[in-house]
């Protein structure tokens, strides 16, 4: 009789090969983004992804993660295309790492990334971030392996544009960790501190956030007032600040970086993003995150910001309708609590770094192949 045939043994899928990828920053690419960045780039080495960063010779690198992360500088910033040899030498550096891809984590990295993609002969990813990206994104020859639209709006207006086929536009919005719950008055014997965040470019914008400062103030609520940014018109609104009064009660601060801004909004009880923007609201994502109630003048491209689910929105320049929203969150503050933690369950379904790592670890892989 013959011997019954041995049971096979049971097969063991193959790891996953290592996937080099190369980020490329732009000025003040990584302090914008940086707490967006610093859960991937960490999550990324669970997906045997490693990253090599390159990145203005001046650029905060804090908050990534080096090592695992190799830190490649260029320079000078801004004038990297002016500096003799400069985008070869970012090139040479790049071509030794051996990657698979490039990856321009946002529209202002694409032209360096496309030149050092070329270089090394890889695919090329592209993050967007901003409405502006799609015209810019439109000219790019040869199209990217993939472009990362960071909300929905910013996707549908690079697929308007025509800058990569549809299956190769993808939807990644930012990750973020969040608090567990809503973190504004927690004090209530303490004066309400009350934070607005931006470029100080749109006077009329900043002047109306002034303003609703006054009202509120002359109402009788107490509160701290700080401004945060720096830009064109900075000069125009702290002499609007002067001519209200608001000196005592109010503090300029220098624009900061996302790192900062995440220890300014724990002793935050309400945020304001005064001027829309076409660019995803990092600041305000992370407001939200940190369990601060959001008043934005919106712009279209932050999904995140649903009026009166998680967020309360105003019409730029509108200082008697902010005004309004300011006194009411802090006549009602369980009320702006609920809201807080309404956004913050809005991020745990939409923005959380896992989400974003297992994805963004997907695309890179379909792209770099198998071998």
């Amino acid at each position: 009789m013959s011997e019954p045939p041995a049971e096979s043994e049971p097969s063991q899928a193959a790891a996953p090969r290592a996937i080099r990828a190369v980020w490329v920053a732009a000025d003040r690419t990584l302090e914008r983004l940086g707490r967006t960045l610093q859960p991937l780039a960490i999550g990324l080495m669970d997906e045997l992804v490693e990253v090599t960063a390159v990145c203005p010779a001046d650029s905060d690198t804090r908050e990534l993660p080096s090592p695992p992360v190799r830190v490649l500088r260029y320079g000078p910033p801004r004038r990297w295309w002016m500096s003799t040899g400069g985008a070869e030498r970012a090139a040479e550096q790049v071509s030794q790492q051996k990657p698979d891809l490039v990856h321009a984590l946002d529209g202002a990295s694409a032209e360096l990334a496309r030149r050092l993609a070329r270089t090394a002969d890889v695919p090329l990813v592209i993050t967007s971030l901003s409405l502006e990206d799609g015209k810019l994104l439109a000219h790019h020859r040869p199209r990217p392996a993939a472009v990362l639209a960071g909300s929905a709006a910013v996707r549908e207006e690079l697929l308007s544009r025509h800058v990569a086929p549809v299956h190769r536009v993808h939807l990644l919005e930012p990750g973020v960790h969040q608090v567990k719950r809503a973190t504004c008055f927690v004090e209530p014997r303490h004066s309400a501190a009350v934070v607005a965040s931006g470029a100080m470019d749109d006077a009329a914008a900043w002047r109306a956030v002034l303003k609703c400062f006054r009202d509120v103030r002359d109402a009788g609520h107490d509160c701290s007032y700080f401004a945060i940014g720096n830009g064109r018109a900075e000069r125009a609104i702290r002499a609007e600040a002067v001519k209200l009064g608001l000196l005592h009660e109010m503090t300029f601060v220098d624009r900061q970086t996302g790192r900062q801004l995440v220890g300014i909004f724990k002793a935050a009880d309400i945020y304001i993003s005064p001027a829309p923007t076409r660019r995803v609201d990092i600041s305000s994502l992370l407001a939200m995150a940190a369990g601060v109630p959001v008043l934005s003048a919106g712009g279209g491209a932050s999904d995140f910001l649903i009026d009166g689910q998680t967020a309360r929105l105003f019409t730029p320049a509108d200082a008697p309708g902010l005004s309004r929203l300011l006194a009411d969150m802090l006549n009602h503050r369980d009320a702006a609590r609920q809201l807080a933690a309404d956004a913050l369950e809005h991020l745990r379904r939409h923005h959380t770094p896992a989400q974003a790592v297992a994805e963004l670890a997907g695309i890179y892989r379909d792209i770099a192949g198998p071998d």
